[in-house]
Order: C-alpha cells, then sequence, then structure tokens
C-alpha cells in the first residue's frame, strides 16, 4: 500500500471515529434534557478537553501556544461559536432531527474551502452539496413541501444551521492551521477559548449537577 493511500484511509478512519464520538456526545446532551444550560455544558467540555490536551502536550514536550496565535483563536471562537449553537439545538430540536441538520457542515466545508482557501470545487463534491441540501429539505420538510408535516421550529432549525456554519469554517481553519501546527495544538486551543467565554455564565447563572448529571458531562468532555 502506497503512503497516499495509507494517510488517505488514515483520514477516513479518523473522520469517521470522529463522528461517532460527536454522536455520542449528542446522547449525553440529550440526556441532560435541558436542566444544565448551555453554557455550563460547553465550560464543563472544555474543562475536560483542556486538561486532557495540555497533559497529551506535555508528555510529547510540545509548547501548547502555536505560531498562527491570530488563526488559532479565531477557530477556538468558531468552536465556541458552534458548540453554543448546536447543544442549544439539541435542547430545542428531537436528537436526530438536530444532528441532521447539524451534518450538513460537510456542503458549508467544501464551499468555504473553494471560497477561503482555494480548493477546487469538483463537479462531484458540488453535486453532492446539492444532494446534501435536498435530504436537509427532507428531513426539515417545511409546509410548502408536506402540508401534513409538524413544521419544525424555524428558530430552531436557524441555530442548528447556525452551528453547522460555525462548525465548517472552523474546519477550514484546521485545514489550513494543519500545514504548521501540531493537531495537539489546535485542539487545545478550542478549551483554552472556551473556557473563559463561559466562565462568567456559570458564575452567574450555574447550576449544580445531580447524580447522574455528572457522569452525562464528563462523557461530553472525554467523547
Amino acid at each position: 500500500m502506497s503512503k497516499q493511500i495509507e494517510k488517505r484511509l488514515s483520514g477516513y478512519i479518523s473522520l469517521i471515529g470522529s463522528s461517532f464520538a460527536f454522536s455520542l456526545m449528542t446522547v449525553c446532551v440529550k440526556h441532560l434534557q435541558g436542566r444544565i444550560p448551555v453554557h455550563e455544558i460547553v465550560f464543563s467540555r472544555a474543562l475536560i478537553s483542556l486538561l486532557i490536551t495540555r497533559l497529551m502536550l506535555m508528555q510529547k514536550g510540545i509548547s501548547p501556544w502555536g505560531n498562527d496565535k491570530k488563526l488559532l483563536v479565531v477557530r477556538g471562537l468558531l468552536g465556541t461559536s458552534a458548540l453554543f449553537c448546536i447543544f442549544k439545538a439539541l435542547e430545542l430540536l428531537p436528537i436526530a432531527h438536530a444532528t441532521i441538520i447539524q451534518y450538513c457542515y460537510p456542503t458549508f466545508t467544501a464551499i468555504s474551502a473553494w471560497l477561503l482557501l482555494n480548493e477546487a470545487l469538483k463537479k462531484r463534491i458540488f453535486i453532492a452539496v446539492l444532494l446534501g441540501w435536498l435530504g436537509i429539505l427532507l428531513i426539515v420538510q417545511p409546509q410548502w413541501i408536506n402540508s401534513q408535516s409538524q413544521e419544525l421550529p424555524l428558530q430552531a432549525i436557524l441555530i442548528a444551521l447556525g452551528g453547522s456554519l460555525c462548525t465548517a469554517l472552523a474546519y477550514t481553519c484546521v485545514r489550513k492551521l494543519s500545514k504548521n501546527e501540531h493537531s495537539l495544538v489546535i485542539v487545545h486551543y478550542f478549551p483554552l477559548i472556551s473556557l473563559p467565554l463561559t466562565l462568567p455564565f456559570v458564575i452567574a447563572k450555574g447550576v449544580m449537577p445531580i447524580g447522574i448529571d455528572w457522569i452525562w458531562l464528563i462523557g461530553i468532555g472525554v467523547l
């Protein structure tokens, strides 16, 4: 097997593993059923992620601060915004609908990579983008498509789409950063930005988790 094929296969496996972990994380979020505010869930995830990545960076002897700090901060801001939207959408929508709408981010990613990174938008990718949006319409089923459908709240759909767009832009930043930054540094900046942004909300309006809520919060962070 050539190195190029090996590299691509490793990338595919990593993406599938990431999607699987993210889907399990959404189940944990849904189990909290709005008992814990969204900002507190984002804070908990950031705290656990920061501890894990900082330990891994120390173990490998890598500086956590990176080179392109401005873009790393932008990636952190976009990722934090995406989490806020995704977690809020999970609170407002059925988990299947929220997850599927969120997973239209590859269509946004393809377009943003074309516009911002000058990556080719090949014909088959363009067709895939159109099919992706057709799939979203079939899931959302606005009344102009199916008059018998129970229309989902427009605000919740827009929040989910906002999360998807922010995810795509964050992925585009990761793509650019990956040429010069270690992957752990890129991951590390995500919670590094999320933590101070959410801390004031947790202090002002935090809710003490009880019982199994602790397990779900830890699961969100680890996954």
